[in-house]
């Protein structure tokens, strides 16, 4: 969802006038709540009544346009496709079964290019050309969240500060608390008056590994997200983010926030998803592992060298 929010930016730009109305799943519809691009927001339950609910809602309107960017076949596409009444829908066609009239290209022909640019594919048949400009994500911030951060920032004294991220998607794409401890510890000790702070974050899940790391390192603030939209108003305001591979990293380069990164040696996906931002770092594990924890202590301290000079 973060990668596809270029898109609503660019409609808008093109097309002042459009009504935009937006599919989402119960997980990702809060990254475009404060979206001032779109009009509706159509979220996807499939618990019974909701879904019934949702049903009802999408097949109010007749669009001119209906977009489904997955460059891959779903079943889920082909149902929704076939339900919601437009003149014409974009996506993706396996066959001539399809109930997309015009086809984007394929996973294959889109080998290479990052995900954001291949999800804006739909958009030539919009007579929309897509500069490699437009490809950073367009976020905008929660009222609340825009609080609950001013709050904690006055709080803490805040003025200059790096984020580090301790949580992924998968425990493979963690680092060991004990790294990070030493790699905290080591810049401490580096930049005995450091004119920056380091604030820590984490999924609820890893709570007990960031009180680890308070525990054992110094002058280091815990920053307690309440949801998503928290974290994108931490990661605005910040010098440099340092996390793994997790949509952190996109969330930076909406604001152009410096990043390092941890990544998997995985040249694939890498593709896919390489950090956006103007400055960054990337560490990735050695050659045939996937496991961020075989990333050693001394990469990621050398990286952050490089990087901070940049700040």
């Amino acid at each position: 969802m973060i990668l596809l929010t270029p898109m609503f930016s660019i409609l808008k730009e093109n097309y002042p006038d459009s009504t935009i109305d937006v599919i989402c799943g119960t997980k990702n519809y809060s990254i475009i709540a404060n979206n001032p691009y779109i009009n509706n927001i159509f979220i996807f339950d499939k618990s019974p009544f909701k879904l019934i609910r949702f049903f009802n809602q999408v097949r109010e309107t007749n669009y001119d346009y209906y977009i489904d960017p997955k460059d891959h076949y779903s079943r889920e596409s082909s149902i929704l496709a076939g339900m919601i009444k437009a003149k014409n829908k974009i996506g993706f066609k396996s066959d001539e079964r399809s109930k997309f009239n015009l086809g984007i290209p394929t996973n294959k022909e889109n080998e290479g290019k990052h995900y954001s640019e291949k999800i804006l594919n739909p958009l030539k048949y919009l007579n929309i050309e897509v500069s490699d400009k437009s490809h950073k994500p367009v976020l905008f911030e929660s009222p609340e969240s825009i609080k609950y951060f001013q709050e904690f920032r006055e709080v803490n004294n805040l003025d200059k500060y790096i984020v580090i991220n301790i949580s992924a998607s998968q425990k493979r794409k963690m680092w060991d608390k004990e790294k990070w401890v030493e790699f905290i510890n080591s810049v401490n000790s580096k930049y005995e008056e450091k004119d920056f702070d380091f604030v820590i974050t984490s999924a609820p899940t890893e709570s007990e590994d960031v009180k680890y790391i308070i525990e054992n390192t110094s002058n280091l603030i815990h920053f307690q997200s309440r949801n998503i939209l928290d974290v994108v108003s931490l990661i605005k305001n910040s010098w440099l983010l340092i996390t793994p591979d997790t949509a952190l990293v996109h969330i930076a380069a909406a604001f152009n926030i410096k990043l390092l990164g941890l990544f998997a040696n995985n040249p694939f996906f890498y593709s896919m998803f390489h950090p956006l931002s103007d400055e960054f770092e990337v560490v990735m594990t050695p050659e045939g592992s996937e496991n961020i924890d075989d990333i050693d202590f001394t990469q990621i301290y050398e990286a952050f060298l490089r990087i901070s000079e940049k700040l």
